[in-house]
């Protein structure tokens, strides 16, 4: 486990860069920054198709034909009023227009066209999230600020052109003048192979768009990239599904589901990664998967990871929720989250370093059950998250009432070292029910480790901070926990194919053991130098006298 590989020789290295840092901690970065997260890209494009001409092949289909479309980049917003299946061979369909007409002045490079207006709308946490427009230099995404842009940047004026710092001569300018890339308005509908990338789709909406009626739709091999709003949203819709696919980089959130009617959803099999890109407020809504007011909704064997905001997020009156054999790691809000809902089961996920973007009263879980009833949470790997497993009621004035009722949290494995929380936690902030035995909730078979002896500082809660484990295994919710060895633990790592040791966080989180280990010895080994090369010193000045 992570003590027993500190002094081996994979540990000699930080050890020389914690040395050579006490002269100045250059170093200092080393513990504070997490890697980049990789974001896939759609490859060459092909041929550019005339305007409008998906849509007339659309049109010209009879229902439920299976319409193949050729390759090539398709430059319009299309509809699908009736059923059928489109399949993509290199087919790509983009929000944008290639840009050509601009003019140099002294702050830069205006363009000749004006963008089009946009809906919004949203809560933002960063000034961008209020601006849908797009522009991407030679594929690569420009950052929109208010004035005055900078290389790698854009602006808009008063007449809505757009000012580049860069100069777009011999070089491909693509502006986003379109919010959405398909709509389905029809049943039995299926989108296979697809990429789809540039969109100003509005908050909570989708660029690829499910309209209330498009039952049984199925969005399969996909590729969506680069929306403002959402890259996908689902809203009124039964038995639909989205599988095998890949979504990154949509502005607020990867996918949006929700709506009255919207039973029987699978999302199963999918990448939704790297997502809030545009400073959306991730305890609004934002992250990788949000959906509310939904029945029977599955999320399945998806790697969901580095959003900001919320991994997988089911709120507001979800019912029959299922998340598992998800991997979910490096969102910065909870890996899974069920709220102020009814019935979940969350099982045989992996989840892993989430929750360090607000690690408070539990709020960093990597799985999270609040204020709602009915949910099981079994069989997971929790690793080096702000928080492990937290089970919070709160007043929330819901139809159902706020007393969290009939949880069970067992079987799972929770690891975590010095800079984490709560390992298992039930937490209530007013004069509700959760502790009552009548409430019917449950922990137990529950096996943890940790990186430091016993006590620290509310490993557990249950009706108040429990410091030991033998303490918390005598409450309904810690029965029968029990504590792994270090060889334990690394083998429950290696199984679930996470790192042995933590990643470390710049979210301000509190010094890692580890860290404050490997610091201290190596002060110790370079006053140590210090003290032999004095006596080394003092021994020759001594010979010469």
């Amino acid at each position: 486990m992570a003590r027993s590989r500190q002094c081996d020789g994979a540990a000699i290295p930080a050890v020389l860069l914690a040395a050579v840092a006490l002269l100045g901690w250059p170093a200092a970065d080393a513990f504070a920054a997490s890697p980049t997260p990789s974001v896939a890209t759609s490859g060459p494009a092909g041929p550019e198709r005339t305007p409008g001409a998906l849509q007339r092949l659309i049109d010209g289909a009879a229902p439920s034909a299976v319409v193949v479309i050729p390759a090539g980049v398709y430059r319009e917003a299309v509809v699908v009023d009736r059923p059928m299946t489109l399949r993509g061979e290199g087919a790509e369909i983009r929000g944008s227009d290639v840009w050509t007409a601009w003019r140099p002045e002294q702050q830069g490079w205006r363009s000749g066209a004006s963008v089009p207006h946009f809906r919004g709308g949203g809560v933002c946490s960063e000034p961008r999230c209020a601006w849908p427009e797009q522009v991407f230099l030679d594929d690569k995404p420009l950052e929109q600020v208010a004035l005055d842009p900078a290389p790698g940047q854009f602006s808009i004026d008063p007449d809505r052109r757009i000012l580049l710092a860069d100069d777009p001569t011999g070089r491909q300018v693509e502006v986003t003048v379109r919010e959405h890339w398909l709509t389905v308005e029809a049943a039995d509908v299926m989108v296979e192979g697809l990429v789809m990338r540039h969109a100003a789709s509005p908050a909570q909406q989708g660029a690829l768009q499910a309209q209330p009626g498009a039952d049984r739709l199925i969005v399969s091999g996909v590729q969506l990239t680069d929306a403002h709003g959402a890259l996908i949203s689902f809203q009124g819709v039964t038995g639909a599904s989205l599988v095998s696919s890949d979504l990154t980089r949509g502005g607020q959130i990867g996918v949006h589901a929700g709506g009255n009617g919207t039973n029987g959803l699978t999302i199963e099999g999918n990448r939704i990664a790297a997502n809030n890109t545009e400073g959306f407020d991730s305890a609004w809504e934002a992250g990788g998967l949000k959906a509310a007011l939904a029945t029977d909704l599955r999320v399945a064997n998806n790697d969901v990871a580095d959003n900001r905001g919320p991994g997988i997020w089911c709120d507001i009156d979800c019912r029959d929720f299922t998340a598992s054999g998800n991997r979910v790691h490096g969102n910065t809000g909870p890996g899974v989250m069920f709220e102020i809902s009814d019935g979940a089961i969350v099982e045989d996920n992996v989840v892993w370093e989430n929750g360090w973007g607000h690690p408070t009263w539990g709020w960093g879980a990597g799985i999270l059950i609040s204020s709602s009833t009915g949910a099981i949470v079994r069989n997971n790997v929790l690793a080096w998250n702000a928080d492990g497993i937290s089970v919070v009621s709160q007043v929330r004035n819901r139809a159902g009432g706020d007393a969290v009722r009939d949880t069970s949290v067992h079987d799972n494995t929770v690891i975590s070292d010095l800079a984490g929380g709560y390992l298992l936690a039930w937490l209530q902030d007013w004069p509700g029910e959760m502790y009552a035995p009548g409430s019917d909730n449950t922990g137990s078979g529950n096996r943890f480790w940790h990186d430091a002896a016993e006590p620290t500082p509310c490993r557990f809660e249950w009706s108040g901070c429990r410091d030991l484990l033998a303490d918390f295994a005598r409450t309904p919710g810690g029965s029968g926990g029990i504590y792994l060895s270090a060889d334990e633990a690394e083998a429950v790592l290696a199984g679930a194919g996470v790192q042995a040791l933590p990643v470390p966080h710049a979210e301000g989180e509190p010094p890692r053991l580890r860290t404050v280990v490997l610091v201290a010895g190596s002060i110790g080994m370079t006053a140590l130098a210090l003290i032999l090369a004095a006596v080394v010193l003092i021994r020759r000045r001594r010979r010469r006298l």
